[in-house]
């Protein structure tokens, strides 16, 4: 589901950049939110064992999947980070 929403706010972001008059980049709000909604999601697996219930199988325990986690919080933090830079800047 949070990878429907992410498409959904980098599409909407490509829309608006097609249909503007000024092409700077076409990474907005809709970038920023998606980046996010995926880091959160990802700590909040790693560290909210309530909401590690919603996401893990019955029996899967979150060592499993801890590194892929630490892997997208980083790529996702990082795309945060400079999505959010060059959108100040411009």
């Amino acid at each position: 589901m949070d990878q429907i929403i992410w498409n959904l706010l980098i599409i909407n972001d490509f829309i608006r950049f097609i249909i503007s008059p000024n092409k700077i980049i076409p990474l907005g709000n809709g970038a920023i939110i998606g980046t996010a909604s995926i880091f959160l999601t990802a700590f909040s697996t790693n560290f909210i064992p309530d909401f590690r219930k919603l996401i893990l199988k019955e029996g899967r325990k979150i060592e499993e999947i801890q590194t892929f986690l630490y892997f997208i919080m980083l790529m996702s933090g990082t795309m945060f980070i400079i999505t959010n830079i060059v959108n100040r800047l411009l």
